[in-house]
């Protein structure tokens, strides 16, 4: 009985001096961990990096003009219909110019007779042979008739209808034989050959766009692009919208046409070969914007100077390297001098990725 007691005793002996080492190493195995931060790192890359402003517009011919009827006269004649191609100048319509004619005939003829007359008088009043005040009656009803002759003579013109640019016949508002009133909508003519967009854009904006600046344009719901220019800046704010005006020129393309609705990002800034980083590498410290680095297992935080910057990914214009290894994933735990772990996605195993997530979630 006695020897039971004693084996029972030993038993519990080692029993709990082993419980207390185990302890004692869980102790110093949290203690170590608590002094060593798990993070990924990556060196800064060059990238290609632009800031832009999007807006959904419509776009519009550069040229947009429309003819309208110069008298009220009927229609006579229509020489072309919507879609057509007119060049500047070109015939398009006729207006029925019969009593224009007439009149334009009456005061030609008045106007040819007193030139003659007005001539003659002027040559014999430099040869001194009429009087002053001759000559001047002459030249006053010279004048007058020249007037007369050149208001008909137009008149009669513009009822032959002319495109007044090149282009396209965007709207044919009358048919032939119609009767219409002076100044009545009869053709809409677009040139399409460079389309525009006019956006507002927000003050704070003004000093980044200039003359030239890019702009990519996008049909909805289509993948194709095409590239426009900044071709007009207002040289003034509006204050009561605290916006600019810019106009936006673009050549035609296939399948963009006047009206159509489409996605335009004016870009502000753009860097081929900007420096950048991770855009969640960036933290703040003391009021400072900057990025913890590694350098000898240990961490290190370095201000930087801020760029351009895009959704994931950020210029850094000052502060950092190709060289530098910036703090990635754990950033956010880290404190100035801390040790820390760079662990490597290859070979990671699952402990180190909880701890991995571990940091993420709590940063």
């Amino acid at each position: 009985m006695k020897k039971v007691t004693v084996y029972l005793l030993l038993i519990f002996l080692l029993f709990a001096c082993s419980n207390k080492k185990g302890e004692n190493s869980r102790k110093k195995g949290k203690a170590k961990g608590e002094n060593e931060s798990v993070v990924y790192v990556a060196n800064p890359q060059i990238r290609h990096l632009k800031n832009y402003l999007s807006y959904s517009v419509s776009l519009k011919a550069k040229k947009d003009v429309y003819v309208y009827a110069p008298a009220s006269e009927r229609i006579l004649s229509i020489n072309l219909k919507e879609g057509d191609r007119v060049r500047e100048g070109q015939i398009i319509a006729k207006m029925d110019d019969e009593e224009a004619k007439l009149k334009y005939n009456k005061v030609k003829t008045n106007y040819t007779s007193i030139k003659n007359e007005y001539e003659r008088n002027k040559k014999l009043y430099e040869e001194g042979l009429v009087s002053k005040q001759e000559y001047e009656n002459i030249l006053a009803r010279y004048e007058s008739a020249k007037a007369d002759y050149e208001i008909q003579k137009k008149e009669l013109d513009d009822l032959t209808i002319r495109s007044p640019i090149n282009g396209i016949v965007g709207r044919r508002f009358v048919e032939e034989k119609e009767r219409v009133q002076m100044d009545q909508k009869l053709f809409r003519i677009v040139d399409d050959n460079i389309l525009k967009a006019d956006i507002n854009l927000p003050e704070e904006e003004y000093d980044f766009v200039k003359m030239g600046s890019k702009v990519e344009i996008q049909k909805k719901g289509n993948s194709g692009t095409i590239t426009g220019y900044v071709n007009e800046i207002s040289p003034i704010i509006d204050d009561e919208t605290g916006t600019f005006k810019v106009e936006v020129n673009v050549k035609r393309e296939k399948g963009f046409i006047p009206g159509m609705f489409v996605n335009l990002d004016i870009i502000t800034r753009e860097n081929e070969e900007a420096l950048s980083i991770p855009k969640k590498a960036v933290v703040e410290k003391d009021n400072k914007r900057g990025v913890y680095i590694v350098n000898d297992k240990k961490a290190k935080f370095r201000n930087v100077k801020i760029g351009i910057e895009q959704e994931d990914y950020i210029e850094i214009t000052d502060g950092l390297d190709k060289t530098h290894k910036v703090v990635v994933v754990g950033q956010n735990m880290l404190k100035e001098g801390q040790k820390v772990k760079i662990m490597n996605k290859k070979n990671t195993d699952k402990n180190e990725k909880k701890e991995i997530n571990k940091n993420k979630s709590e940063g």
